[in-house]
């Protein structure tokens, strides 16, 4: 019978070194979907409609787990609901913003800007 011995060397140090890529792609996608929100936040904004500027001021995100939750907080929730989900004439303040500003404002960011968040989440990889 004959015996092969093989001896692994660098076995350590690599894996450190994929820790090390596991740890900054973790931090790549959360800033990535931090940049997400923040991108569907402004364009939410921009397709709000206006009258006091109280529901462009109260549309926020969060990070939950692995999603981007998009939300309208305080007094401004039940008007933001109906607004969002209802046809309705446009005020004078809302006609000024130009013809982005409707219903499904927030729901009309993320469809309406599908090249712009995909070039965010192409960020997680350059450099890598």
């Amino acid at each position: 019978m004959i015996d092969i011995k093989i001896d692994v060397r660098g076995i350590n140090e690599i894996t450190r070194y994929l820790q090390s890529l596991i740890r900054q792609t973790e931090r790549r996608i959360t800033k990535a979907k931090h940049d997400i929100g923040k991108l569907i936040v402004e364009k939410s904004k921009e397709n709000a409609p206006k009258d006091d500027g109280d529901l462009e001021k109260s549309i926020k995100y969060k990070l939950k787990g692995d999603d981007i939750v998009i939300y309208v907080g305080g007094s401004a929730a039940k008007y933001a609901y109906y607004v969002h989900e209802n046809k309705y004439k446009l005020g004078k303040k809302s006609k000024s913003k130009g013809n982005k500003v409707g219903n499904k404002f927030i729901e009309r960011a993320i469809t309406g800007n599908p090249k712009l968040i995909d070039e965010e989440l192409q960020q997680i990889f350059r450099g890598v």
